[in-house]
This record gives C-alpha cells, sequence and structure tokens, in this order.
C-alpha cells in the first residue's frame, strides 16, 4: 500500500521490513537502558539512603535509590581514597538499615544479600577482604532461611554471629560451620549481639513488661558449649542508650526526667545517676572507655569527661560552652580532641548549627563546617581520627580536625545518615 499498490506480497513485504525496523530500534533502546542500569556506580545514585564507614575510614558502604524502574536503588562498597567501587545487592534489613558489619581491623567486610531475585528469598553471607588489592567478594556457605537482621563480626573477623527473627547463630566465616545457634523467647525488639571475644557473644534484648514499662535483659552465648547464660536483668530506663566499648556497661538516656544512669551489666547494680536540676544531661562512652557527659542549662553548658562508672577522674578537664548551647553525642578524635555538633540558640529565638572541635587541652573549639556537613562515622565504637569523612552534598572531603584544611575525594551525593543528633 505503501508503494500505491494492494499487492499482497509486497504489502506482507514491506510492512514485515517496517516493523524489523521498530522492533530492532526497541531492542537496541531497552538494551542501552538496560546497559545504564546494569553499569551504573556510585555517583550515579539520587543520595545515599544509608551510608556507613569502616574502621580506617578507608571503605564506605553505601546504598540508595538510581534512576530506573520504580524501586529501583543499588548498593557498593566504595573505597574513598582511589573512588574504586564494587556493586552489591546489600539486603534491606529492619528500619532500612543493612546488615553490614566491618571488622575491627578494617581489613575484612561481611554483608548480607538475597539469595535469588526476590525479597522472600533466603538470605546469603558474602565477605570482602578489604586490605587486598583487587579482592573481589566471596560467596560463603552461610545461608539462612531469611536475611538477617542484625550481624556482629568477632574481634579477628573470622566468626560472624547472625539475628534472624528469634534466633542468634554464631558461623565460622571462612568454612561457614555452625558453631553455636539459640532461639530467644518473648522479643519485643531486634536483640543486639556484641562480641565479648573470640568464644562468647553478649545478647541485649528489651522486652515489654505486662504491668508496663521495659526491661533490658543481657545473656551471653557461651559458644563452646552452646549455653546461654543469664547475666542481669535491669530496667529499660531509655532508648537514648550508650554500650562501653568492652560491653560491660551500659548508659540509659531518659527524656522524662533528663538524666543519665550507669549500670554495670554483669550484675545489674546501678553504678550512677547524673542529674542536676534545670539542667538536660547526656552522656555518651568514647572509643577508650571515658563517659562524655554533657550537661546543658540555662546558664552554660559543660562538657565533662567521666570514668567508665560515671564517676568524675581526677584531673579530669571541663570544658565550658556559650549559654544557650546545646551539643549532640560527641565522637573521639584522640585523647584531647572531640567532634560534636554544636546547636546555639539566639536570644531571639534563632538557630545556629555546627560542627565543632573540642581541644579539651587548650579549651578551644574549631568550627568545621554547617549543620548541613554530614559526617560518614566509623561503623564501630572507634575514634573517628584525625582527618575524619564529610560530605557537603556534592563532594566526599576529609577535614583535618586540627587545622579546618578540606581534601576533595570525588563527587558524592546527600544522604540521610543513620546518625541523629541526640540532643
Amino acid at each position: 500500500m505503501i508503494a500505491g499498490r494492494t499487492d499482497p506480497v509486497r504489502g506482507h513485504r514491506t510492512l514485515s521490513l517496517t516493523f524489523a525496523g521498530i522492533t530492532l530500534s526497541g531492542v537496541l533502546t531497552f538494551a542501552a537502558v538496560a546497559q545504564r542500569w546494569i553499569a551504573i556506580g556510585p555517583q550515579d545514585l539520587d543520595r545515599w539512603s544509608f551510608a556507613v564507614v569502616s574502621p580506617g575510614q578507608a571503605w564506605i558502604a553505601l546504598s540508595g535509590p538510581a534512576a530506573g524502574p520504580p524501586d529501583h536503588g543499588a548498593s557498593f562498597l566504595l573505597h574513598a581514597a582511589s573512588g574504586r567501587s564494587i556493586r552489591t545487592r546489600f539486603a534491606r534489613g529492619p528500619d532500612d538499615v543493612l546488615p553490614v558489619a566491618f571488622s575491627a581491623d578494617g581489613r575484612r567486610a561481611v554483608w548480607a544479600e538475597y539469595d535469588g531475585t526476590q525479597e522472600s528469598s533466603a538470605g546469603v553471607l558474602l565477605r570482602l577482604d578489604l586490605d587486598r588489592r583487587a579482592a573481589e567478594p566471596v560467596r560463603t556457605a552461610i545461608v539462612e532461611r531469611r536475611p538477617p537482621s542484625r550481624l556482629a563480626i568477632s574481634p579477628h573477623g573470622d566468626r560472624i554471629a547472625t539475628v534472624q527473627g528469634d534466633r542468634v547463630s554464631v558461623y565460622e566465616l571462612d568454612g561457614g560451620r555452625l558453631l553455636a545457634a539459640r532461639a530467644l523467647e518473648d522479643l519485643d525488639e531486634w536483640p543486639v549481639p556484641v562480641f565479648m571475644g573470640q568464644d562468647r557473644l553478649r545478647i541485649l534484648v528489651s522486652r515489654y513488661l505486662e504491668t508496663g514499662g521495659k526491661v533490658l535483659t543481657v545473656v551471653d552465648l557461651d559458644i563452646p558449649s552452646r549455653k546461654l547464660v543469664a547475666v542481669t536483668a535491669l530496667p529499660d530506663l531509655g532508648w537514648r542508650r550508650s554500650l562501653s566499648p568492652d560491653a560491660s556497661r551500659i548508659a540509659f538516656n531518659s527524656q522524662v526526667p533528663a538524666t543519665v544512669s550507669v549500670f554495670d551489666l554483669a550484675g545489674g547494680r546501678q553504678l550512677a545517676r547524673l542529674s542536676q536540676r534545670g539542667a538536660q544531661i547526656r552522656a555518651n562512652y568514647l572509643p577508650d572507655g571515658r563517659l562524655a557527659c554533657r550537661v546543658m542549662a540555662p546558664a552554660a553548658t559543660e562538657l565533662t569527661l567521666l570514668d567508665a562508672d560515671g564517676q568524675l577522674l581526677p584531673g579530669s578537664p571541663r570544658f565550658r560552652l556559650p549559654p544557650r548551647a546545646a551539643l549532640g553525642p560527641v565522637f573521639q578524635a584522640d585523647r584531647d580532641r572531640l567532634l560534636a555538633l554544636e546547636v546555639l540558640q539566639g536570644p531571639h529565638g534563632g538557630v545556629q548549627a555546627g560542627w565543632k572541635v573540642l581541644d579539651l587541652r587548650r579549651g578551644r573549639t574549631l568550627a568545621i563546617g554547617p549543620r548541613t556537613l554530614q559526617p560518614l562515622l566509623p561503623h564501630s565504637l572507634e575514634p573517628v581520627g584525625n582527618a575524619p569523612l564529610f560530605t557537603d552534598g556534592t563532594h566526599l572531603l576529609r577535614i583535618d580536625l586540627a587545622t579546618g584544611r578540606r581534601q576533595l575525594l570525588g563527587p558524592a551525593r546527600p544522604f540521610h545518615s543513620v546518625y541523629q543528633p541526640a540532643m
């Protein structure tokens, strides 16, 4: 018909050529789009929905939505210095937190992926040796019915603990051998596992009482005997709680009243109750075991370093901030320098917020950026280092905490941090 004729043979040939061209064009377009989805890198994410840094701050685990089909996203392990990235398929855990763990020495990463294409698939653990150049992810022999909601890695990086539903399991990471597994009863929140060495796993479980209130139950899993050992049960006095580096102490930050209660987890004994009339008290443990206590009162804000039991250390420095100042959780750079978010309320209701370095030895502060500057904090309780990683929404950078000097490392995207400042 295009040629002005009604010859069925020529018409069929013409239509076939036309449809073939359209089909080929569509296939090539789909292949190009699919290749684009497959070949995306960290710079193609619309934002970083999840970002956490390994000990030593060499690697970043991140994920986020990307251009593509609805709910399309991607996740990566990014080497901050070189820009090298490894595509992963992190399984999504509770509260959109990804099950990923780094060994304390920063040499190994472990994470969970779906063992299939569906979110109903089983979960498999993968590991990556971060200290080996050009290393690729290795699939382990550890497969569970569902991806675990929590992971904890042993100090030497050779054992992994998983929480899947009400079951806590400990595996040999390289061989995949199951070393111990126990079920926990009457769970109201996801248990928090912490290695107390190679052969002992401490598990913190919060439960609601029938009479009201909550209780924090602490049990230890003895890995060689595969037995649960009850440690203590104590009132859960606040969801903002801080665990000491050796998991022997816990500090509860209560909202009403605004106090801090410190307990010994071994026997459940209360060691200290920090309060001050008319002031808001907040505290968190530092990597060296000291407790950073913030007393925010109308007259002034003070930062004091206490011992692990919540007692004043002899000769401990006090840091005094201006009136109407509030501090978020404090992070340790070294023995004498801390990093914190400072919020200043103006006399007429305005608020200014920014990241400050607190020099405890000299009693000085150094402003290094506004609140929009987001720190990428280490995955575990460890010092942030003298030049921690940040993102300003456009670039990935390091900031020297001694001078405030910035070093650009490459492009970055805005992200929703798992860290939320607590005032």
